[in-house]
């Protein structure tokens, strides 16, 4: 990643944690997922860090929430702080013909369209907490594909000030968690 402000492509579960932070609904001291729980915090930090967007695939799936008030909730999140970038129409053939390529390592065809995406877009990294995607697509995409906290150790703003700060009046303004 050799830009100054790396392009990161998000996958839905990124989006989704990232609601519940930005609602101030989360705290790490409260997440009983030790596993996850730092890599929520660096996909917070990444998005105060770093361009992000949201994978043309990950948009489908959140429009396709089950809970209406949820996807309502995502779908203006995604609206409001997310970069929305589309396949052009020229390269739709190619990105679906590179997804089915990546089929043969890992069979969730969603995740291998989410990687052919920012392959066909430019992207320097998918960000993803799917475990499976980054170890069996990792070596065979042309895009990184990392954890957040991955990302943020690759991209080296672990030290940096955020671009962007929470407004003063959203919950985060006042927490240090996502600011250590």
């Amino acid at each position: 990643m050799n830009r100054e402000t790396p392009q990161l492509l998000f996958d839905s579960m990124v989006v989704d944690y990232l609601m519940a932070a930005m609602q101030g609904s989360y705290h790490p001291d409260d997440d009983r997922d030790e596993n996850l729980r730092d890599q929520r915090v660096a996909a917070y930090r990444l998005f105060l860090c770093a361009d992000v967007a949201i994978a043309p695939t990950a948009s489908t799936q959140i429009m396709n929430t089950p809970n209406q008030e949820k996807r309502k909730a995502l779908d203006k999140l995604v609206s409001i702080h997310f970069l929305e970038p589309q396949i052009p129409e020229e390269l739709l053939n190619r990105t679906r013909a590179r997804a089915a390529d990546l089929v043969q390592y890992h069979s969730d065809e969603r995740d291998c369209l989410i990687v052919a995406e920012a392959e066909i877009l430019g992207f320097d990294a998918v960000v993803t907490f799917d475990r499976k995607m980054r170890r069996r697509l990792a070596e065979r995409a042309r895009v990184a594909i990392l954890s957040p906290i991955e990302a943020l150790d690759r991209i080296g703003i672990v030290k940096k000030s955020p671009r962007k700060r929470p407004a003063q009046g959203n919950p985060n303004s006042q927490e240090t968690w996502w600011r250590e």
